[in-house]
């Protein structure tokens, strides 16, 4: 049983973890990293749901935020080709600090939950938030808890900029939002944000007619 047990960890996790070359502080990302490849949580749910990642690596930040006169929006996170690679944002925007651990582990639920689903229907939402409880039960398992711990997908200090997880999946190596590569074909990079911006604020509007949780700007 427990060369089953040490198979299956070997088999469904992260095959390797990089941090972003020519950032300050590599060997800190590289840490964060290794932390969440080993966090309990992520272990057991990866092995349950058999999750196997090429790559965990980190988001570059400047080049995946957006400024305009309508605020600040900011890409936390991305899977390419449902699994392949795995990038999450774990530094602040001017590269002189780190985001929240279990802000960033979060994002990484969403992420390994685009493994199975590329658009962000009920199917994708259900799997997102099962993975979310599965770790947060291992936090109380294994004494991790915090009181007062923010679910919150932003970074310190930029409470008031809008954070998302991603897109939707990937099509084709090319960004989607909610699955359709086509829909986004000639369209900038501004202006496929601006879209994900406005089918999130159409998403969030029809819950709230639908009595639903209104939609934080990360999830249903």
């Amino acid at each position: 049983r427990d060369q089953a047990r040490s198979q299956a960890h070997s088999t469904y996790t992260f095959l390797s973890v990089r941090p972003l070359a020519g950032l300050p502080n590599p060997e800190r990302s590289l840490a964060l990293l290794e932390k969440l490849k080993e966090d309990p949580g992520i272990r057991a749910s990866m092995v349950k749901h058999k999750f196997s990642v090429g790559l965990l690596t980190e988001m570059e930040p400047l080049s995946n935020t957006q400024s305009s006169h309508e605020g600040t929006t900011r890409l936390l996170g991305l899977n390419r080709n449902q699994g392949e690679v795995v990038e999450l944002r774990l530094r602040t925007d001017a590269h002189d600090g780190y985001r929240d651990y279990k802000t960033i582990r979060k994002t990484l639920c969403h992420e390994l939950a685009h493994n199975v689903h590329g658009p962000h229907d009920r199917n994708f939402w259900d799997l997102c938030h099962q993975i979310e409880r599965e770790v947060d039960a291992a936090d109380w398992k294994h004494g991790g808890q915090t009181v007062g711990q923010s679910s919150s997908y932003y970074a310190a200090g930029e409470d008031e900029e809008e954070g998302f997880e991603d897109h939707g999946g990937w099509e084709g190596g090319d960004f989607v939002v909610g699955g359709s590569a086509a829909d986004n074909k000639g369209l900038s990079r501004r202006e496929i944000l601006a879209r994900a911006a406005e089918e999130r604020l159409k998403k969030m509007n029809m819950e709230r007619r639908d009595g639903g949780k209104p939609d934080s700007g990360a999830s249903p």
